[in-house]
């Protein structure tokens, strides 16, 4: 079997709130707010809560309310009272007893009046908030005021008689009652002057703290001008040794060109050359060295310039034997020469 999803109720509204807290506040508040849990109380309980639900629905704006819906109400609205008392009682030590925003409401001021053992905690001389409940003053729409002490009783209807006689327009006020300013206790001298000494060291505090952070960007600053220009040297020097290490590089391989041309120049010996190494070949009875040593006295030669090697001069001699010269004669078909006559022909 399918279950059927229940609708949502509409939110209850400023008026609907009041008019449950009071029907309860005037009737059944010694019934409903009864601690004892045995039988025949719970049924009590019931039996009440079925009646504030009756009485609830003959000026409900929204619809009718069940019993179970009107007692998580009421549990809501009790929480939610403590839950803005304790919240002002922060903010008003937070600000050394000066201006804030309060969160109460006058539902809340209601509930905490009515219900003020629940709310009122137990004094203690040597609590930081022991003197906070002792004079405390909340205004309503009507400019009455009431006084809530922990000496006095809750159940006394003098100090909250100014809420019962509240006009139903402004119980149908929306939530911006909860703006309402919430007068306090003058601050005693003593406190006064701790508090303006401690704005002034806050203040100075302040101060020196953006001196400091102005301080230290500036220095920031200094410092990262400083590593861009150690940067921008350190790259203008590195560009210049690759410029110098690049000529000389290129003087280098300029070098060594002319070197191996001046070798290659050198070792291109001429018909000359060949011959007188041939003829002191023989005439030194085949010696190499004896050779080199005439050859270098011959074309006045330095003593460490080149001269021709044993291979050369075994091949120049080779040579002499098989073709009566020293240099090589050219074999194969003759190129033919381009001239007027042959090309006439």
């Amino acid at each position: 079997m399918a279950k059927t999803l229940k609708s949502r109720s509409h939110n209850f509204t400023e008026f609907e709130k009041h008019l449950m807290f009071e029907i309860v506040r005037n009737k059944y508040l010694h019934i409903v707010d009864n601690k004892k849990t045995d039988a025949v109380n719970i049924e009590q309980k019931n039996v009440a809560w079925e009646h504030i639900a009756n009485e609830y629905n003959c000026q409900a704006q929204t619809g009718p309310r069940t019993s179970k819906q009107l007692r998580a109400l009421y549990d809501i609205l009790k929480k939610n009272a403590r839950s803005n008392l304790n919240e002002d009682k922060k903010n008003f030590y937070k600000t050394g007893g000066g201006t804030y925003v309060p969160r109460s409401s006058i539902l809340d001021e209601k509930i905490v009046c009515t219900l003020g053992a629940q709310f009122q905690p137990l004094t203690n001389n040597f609590d930081s908030s022991a003197d906070y409940p002792s004079e405390t003053f909340f205004t309503t729409g009507t400019g009455a005021k009431s006084t809530s002490t922990p000496q006095k009783s809750v159940q006394e209807e003098s100090n909250c008689s100014f809420l019962a006689n509240v006009p139903s327009s402004t119980l149908q006020q929306s939530t911006s009652s909860h703006g309402q300013k919430r007068k306090l206790s003058k601050i005693p001298e003593k406190k006064k002057t701790q508090l303006e000494i401690l704005t002034n060291r806050v203040v100075k505090r302040k101060i020196l703290k953006d001196q400091y952070d102005e301080q230290t960007q500036k220095q920031k600053m200094k410092i990262l001008k400083i590593e861009e220009e150690i940067k921008k040297s350190q790259l203008e020097v590195i560009k210049q040794e690759i410029q110098n290490n690049k000529v000389l590089h290129e003087m280098e391989i300029a070098i060594k060109q002319k070197e191996l041309e001046a070798k290659f120049a050198i070792m291109r010996w001429n018909s000359e050359e060949r011959a007188f190494a041939v003829e002191a070949y023989f005439s030194s009875g085949c010696s190499v060295i004896a050779t080199q040593r005439a050859f270098r006295n011959r074309f006045n030669l330095a003593p460490l310039a080149p001269v021709p090697d044993r291979k050369s001069i075994v091949t120049w001699v080779t040579t002499f034997r098989q073709t009566a010269s020293a240099t090589k004669r050219r074999t194969g078909v003759p190129r033919p020469v381009r001239s007027p006559e042959n090309i006439e022909a």
